[in-house]
């Protein structure tokens, strides 16, 4: 297990949860390196944490019951989200590529 990859996603989602009910804007870095994080754990086929399961089941539950839009900058965030998600994925994926080769 990467020990790094793990905490950092411990870390981040316990800050994005916090940002969330706080009805903040859960800044750019937080997002990135949170789904840097996911990824690496996706990767090489690890267990996601407590904070990581937390922040899944909060967003899961705003979709669920429809406040998900009343979330500042939740809407900004998710697209910014995915986009870096696809990003970062294609950087770890030439980087594992270049390990097997």
């Amino acid at each position: 297990m990467s020990l790094v990859d793990y905490e950092m996603a411990e870390r981040t989602s316990k800050l994005a949860s916090e940002y969330l009910q706080k009805n903040n804007p859960i800044p750019n870095y937080i997002f990135r390196n949170l789904l840097t994080s996911i990824i690496c754990l996706t990767l090489h086929h690890e267990k996601l944490g407590p904070n990581v399961e937390m922040l899944y089941h909060d967003l899961e539950a705003a979709y669920a019951y429809g406040d998900a839009n009343e979330l500042e900058g939740f809407d900004i965030g998710a697209v910014y989200g995915a986009t870096q998600f696809y990003k970062e994925f294609q950087e770890i994926k030439k980087i594992n590529e270049g390990r097997t080769k």
